[in-house]
């Protein structure tokens, strides 16, 4: 959830931290931010989700594997999670029900991620399952980083195969996962307020993936899922 750290105050730049320095220097030339000024000014947006995101996104960019898939989801409920609680406040509504709901949406699309970067963060040495999966599905990590040519007619051999169906298994351990915080959303998602529930539409986007990636047997590699 949302917790409380007591910083819940509405997003005002200040001569401290790097998120205010940037917001006060570039609300003039960037679209982004000047969109941001507006969207604070007219809804009083939360500062620390603003802060959290930005956290979360500069310490991962040290990370080359998460261990756990705990650490994995609170890096979704971080960086998604938050994203959400904001869209949630342009709409409106500070509500806890809501808060709920986009607490665990956030985590699922934090797993999806993760699974959707996979093929192309192996391109620069980073894996994207936590160290814990690969360990009890015993998933070589060579088979990620340097994966067989799948899309030139070649067959897998004998001990890709078995790394194949180890990765499969690890996949869908964690789609499973995934997918357990989207259905304890769907449960809650009628105490909602109307006119929050376009602010919590991600969960459709990752609902379909999951969808799609159960249609091709979890194969991260299928041509459907890359293309």
């Amino acid at each position: 959830g949302k917790g409380n750290d007591g910083n819940d105050k509405p997003f005002e730049p200040s001569s401290a931290g790097f998120l205010s320095q940037t917001y006060s220097a570039s609300r003039k030339h960037n679209p982004i931010v000047r969109a941001l000024t507006r969207a604070s000014e007219d809804v009083n947006l939360t500062r620390r989700f603003l802060d959290r995101m930005i956290d979360a996104r500069e310490h991962d960019l040290d990370v080359q594997q998460y261990d756990t898939m705990r650490d994995l989801v609170h890096y979704g409920e971080a960086t998604s999670s938050s994203l959400l609680y904001l869209g949630l406040e342009c709409c409106n509504v500070r509500d806890e029900s809501a808060d709920g709901v986009a607490s665990r949406i956030g985590a699922s699309v934090g797993i999806i991620t993760a699974l959707r970067s996979l093929v192309y963060r192996a391109n620069f040495g980073e894996i994207a399952l936590p160290a814990e999966i690969m360990t009890k599905h015993n998933v070589p990590e060579q088979f990620l980083l340097n994966p067989p040519d799948r899309f030139n007619g070649s067959e897998l051999s004998p001990q890709e195969e078995v790394a194949d169906e180890a990765l499969k298994a690890a996949v869908r351990e964690m789609a499973h996962v995934a997918g357990a915080y989207l259905s304890e959303a769907r449960k809650m998602q009628g105490g909602v307020p109307k006119e929050g529930r376009s602010a919590l539409l991600p969960a459709v986007g990752a609902l379909s993936y999951l969808t799609k990636l159960n249609s091709v047997g979890y194969n991260l590699f299928h041509e459907d899922l890359i293309a």
